[in-house]
């Protein structure tokens, strides 16, 4: 496997070229200004660094069923915790629009008029 490094300007005519090698197992790195921007890699390597992802994300997989058990959701996760809670707050105090009409929607519903 070698480096192939090449600047932004050159790399469209020499495009197919470089696909070429990538599929060999090469990696192209392209360049702008002299720094390093993107990566052509074959998907073999790319597989192995989603999976690498995935498991830094998600844990490793069990091997017996070879699922991942998950990680908690982080910031987001205590966003949309908080979010139940504001809307929890909101149904309790009556300050819900769209729950305030549901009930009184069911609550026609039972009415003996």
């Amino acid at each position: 496997m070698t480096h192939i490094w090449i600047k932004l300007s050159a790399l469209r005519p020499r495009l197919t070229a470089l696909l070429a090698r990538v599929e060999h197992g090469d990696h192209v790195i392209i360049r702008r200004h002299g720094r390093p921007v993107a990566a052509l890699v074959p998907m073999v390597d790319l597989e192995r660094i989603w999976e690498h992802q995935d498991e830094e994300e998600r844990g490793p997989r069990s091997p017996r069923s070879g699922m991942r058990p998950g990680r908690s959701l982080g910031e987001w996760g205590a966003r949309l915790e908080r979010a139940d809670q504001e809307r929890e707050m909101a149904r309790n105090t009556g300050q819900d629009k769209k729950w305030v009409a549901f009930w009184v929607w069911a609550r026609s519903l039972h009415s003996s008029d």
